[in-house]
């Protein structure tokens, strides 16, 4: 928790403020032209008063997720500050929450978030002394070429882990900061995230900071699944949903045109998979390892037989096996006495045994299933 909280506070401060400002039409000092962004302004001063003459101004959305190819970038400022440290920058938006970073020679800084709407105008801001704070992630066997990064919300600094899990950063604004934790940022998001405060002049250890490896897995498994069936190109966070502690709750490969499932996914503790409209003509016995599971969606296949494990799936609520070519269904399916909706409709169902008939019956949104099978 300790590496945790000051992993937050360090990224917030420096990377926040200098990404915005590189990307929209900046202002610098009186008489600046006229532009359709709403202008924020301020007179940045050193802790003694005097003008911080020259102080790289960075300004961008919190919101803003960087991409990995910038890590090692040099980051433009959005302008700087004049003579006597007035600064003036346009904001392209009007809604939303920003973060400006004032920062003199990495010795002295500021980060302040603002919304656009409500604040216009700094004032002179004092800039304390810079902290800065580093720490070792413990990777847990993780492969240090799977890339794992920390960054200060809201802002464009990030420090890539090395190959021994060790990270640092400088120069970075004082201050209380939200730090995450990122896995391949491009293909997988946030892995954890927590809060630090940071005071000026200091230089943390945060010692040792576990990675939270349930989390990891699951990208992990989800990205086999993707690059087995040669979707390198599709992002994770494209097909999956997760609850609030960042686990995949939701795999959604629906027309992606996949040919095999490996029995890896059941590793996963989905609540739901849709496998749907893809070019399956099996499954794996695994997915009835998946307790959690109340949504299966398989239509659209080419499936001639399912495991007799999806048996094992009791709080099924939902069972889609419509448009495949099974002529039979396993008698252990009738032990999902959940089901709300379930769709046999377009198979080629020619033995179906009683109890399995019944169940049908019972459970089939479609009462006319017998009369569709192909």
């Amino acid at each position: 928790m300790k590496l945790k909280r000051a992993l937050c506070s360090f990224f917030v401060g420096g990377f926040t403020l200098f990404w915005a400002c590189s990307h929209i039409l900046t202002l610098s000092g009186p008489g600046s032209e006229t532009t359709n962004g709403m202008v924020v302004a301020g007179i940045a001063e050193l802790p003694d008063g005097s003008p911080a003459s020259g102080a790289n101004i960075f300004i961008k959305s919190v919101a803003f997720l960087p991409d990995t190819l910038f890590v090692s970038a040099v980051v433009i400022p959005d302008t700087v500050a004049s003579s006597d440290g007035s600064f003036s920058c346009v904001v392209p938006d009007s809604v939303g929450e920003y973060a400006i970073e004032i920062n003199y020679q990495n010795k002295y800084a500021s980060l302040i978030r603002f919304n656009p709407l409500t604040t216009r105008n700094f004032g002179s801001v004092t800039l304390p002394q810079t902290a800065g704070f580093h720490g070792v992630m413990d990777l847990q066997g993780i492969a240090s070429g799977d890339n794992i990064y920390v960054q200060i919300y809201g802002s464009h600094r990030m420090s890539k882990v090395d190959a021994y899990g060790t990270f640092s950063f400088l120069g970075m604004p004082s201050g209380r900061h939200l730090v995450r934790v990122f896995s391949n940022i491009s293909a997988y998001g946030v892995i954890d995230k927590d809060t630090v405060e940071l005071f000026p002049a200091e230089n943390r250890n945060m010692g040792t900071y576990i990675m939270p490896f349930n989390a990891w897995k699951d990208t992990v498994v989800v990205r086999a699944i993707l690059d087995s069936n040669g979707l390198d190109a599709v992002k994770v966070a494209d097909v999956t949903a997760v609850n609030n502690n960042q686990r995949i709750v939701s795999l959604n490969l629906i027309g992606y045109g996949i040919t095999t499932v490996p029995s890896a996914v059941a590793k996963l503790r989905l609540r739901h998979l849709k496998l749907g409209e893809n070019k399956l003509t099996a499954i794996p016995e695994e997915i009835g390892l998946i307790a959690p599971l109340t949504d299966l969606g398989l239509k659209l296949n080419a499936l001639a037989a399912i495991p007799t494990t999806l048996g094992n799936l009791i709080h099924l609520t939902d069972l889609n096996l419509s448009n495949n070519s099974l002529s039979t269904l396993p008698v252990e399916l009738t032990n999902m006495t959940q089901l709300q909706a379930l769709s046999v409709d377009y198979n080629h169902l020619t033995v179906v045994t009683d109890p399995v008939l019944t169940w049908l019956n019972t459970y089939s949104n479609n009462t006319a299933w017998a009369s569709t099978q192909q």
